[in-house]
């Protein structure tokens, strides 16, 4: 009982004390014991709050820039897919135009028949040795024939426009002697897809 009385009067005191003073103290008081709660809450509550929002915020905008960067990554691999694909497709043009091992008899046989056609006489038509390149080989011609200058266009002509890649080089015209027919000299290069060896397969593998 001397507890619950004695806690009793000091709240009476405390009543009494603010009872006795002004209305400004009383107003001020008021204002710091809700400046001191809101004291209380801000450190306990709002500011742990603030803090991990701003963590937030800032874990928001590395995801941000993540997703960006990773954005420019796919568009990237999406573009190098179609230079891709425009690429291999392009190589399959390009193959269909190499004549293959079977091909090259009938190759150097239709330049011939060209030549014939176009009403020139050769003189030499001689295959070389093929020269291996990376992943093809040149097979050279020697020809010499003799014609006239028009009758040498449409023997050009004719070889461009077989479906198979021939290109004309090193060509000398000149007649033998006055008044006769143009001696013509050139090379006559054709190409064929080499294919690697599986040991050389590998490798490309490895480098890839």
């Amino acid at each position: 009982m001397s507890n619950s009385s004695s806690k009793s009067q000091r709240m009476d005191s405390f009543f009494e004390t603010i009872n006795a003073m002004t209305k400004t103290r009383r107003m001020l008081l008021l204002v710091l014991v809700f400046l001191l709660i809101g004291s209380i809450f801000f450190f306990l509550s709002f500011r742990p709050q603030q803090q991990k929002i701003t963590e937030l915020n800032t874990r928001l905008g590395d995801l941000e820039k993540r997703i960006d960067v990773l954005k420019n990554k796919a568009d990237q691999l999406d573009k190098f897919k179609k230079e891709l694909a425009e690429a291999e497709k392009s190589f399959k043009l390009a193959m269909q135009a190499l004549p293959d091992k079977k091909e090259i008899p009938s190759l150097l046989s239709n330049i011939s028949q060209s030549g014939h056609g176009a009403g020139l006489e050769f003189l030499l038509f001689e295959p070389k040795p093929e020269q291996l390149k990376e992943f093809y080989a040149e097979i050279p011609v020697q020809m010499q024939m003799k014609g006239g200058y028009h009758d040498v266009a449409h023997f050009f002509e004719a070889v461009a426009a077989l479906p198979r890649i021939v290109n004309i080089r090193d060509i000398t015209m000149a007649p033998k002697k006055a008044g006769e027919p143009l001696e013509t000299s050139c090379k006559a290069v054709t190409y064929k897809f080499v294919e690697s060896k599986p040991e050389e397969k590998g490798k490309e593998k490895e480098k890839k």
